[in-house]
């Protein structure tokens, strides 16, 4: 039964930030094209932009497609980091039905304790070599900004 909950569980995450991450990439494909355009057609004619006194449009045009980039970035991670603690959270909720199913059914829980405690330290070192990989991200984004 756990089986069978986990793989719809994952095939509606599956399904739900395949669609979400496909309109993030294309927002942040087609933003980054327009604005990478507004510096080629600022820098490429800048004697025009300078006489024709067009520096302002080119500035807000860079700059609203810019925030537009950022925007895709950001649902981008999000859908990157979300479904690893969706999964954590559907695991642990599942462990917690288990225990109490043991409990309220009244069966033998001195062996149950054994496999509880493999299930804990499994999921510690999941839980600790995912935020190492997050704080790694972080720093390396971190430092590509300053």
């Amino acid at each position: 039964m756990m089986i069978a909950v986990s793989i719809i569980c994952v095939l509606l995450i599956y399904f739900v930030f395949r669609r979400n991450m496909y309109a993030a990439g294309v927002q942040n494909r087609n933003y980054t094209a327009k604005a990478s355009q507004a510096l080629v057609q600022a820098f490429s004619g800048i004697k025009d932009v300078l006489v024709l006194h067009k520096q302002k449009y080119f500035i807000d045009t860079y700059e609203k497609d810019t925030i537009q980039v950022q925007s895709a970035q950001c649902k981008i991670v999000i859908g990157q980091e979300s479904p690893s603690y969706i999964v954590e959270g559907l695991c642990v909720s599942g462990i917690m039905a288990v225990v109490g199913i043991r409990i309220v059914t009244g069966e033998n829980n001195v062996e149950f304790v054994s496999v509880l405690a493999a299930f804990a330290v499994g999921a510690f070192v999941s839980h600790v070599s995912m935020h190492v990989l997050t704080l790694t991200v972080v720093k390396r984004i971190l430092s590509l900004v300053r």
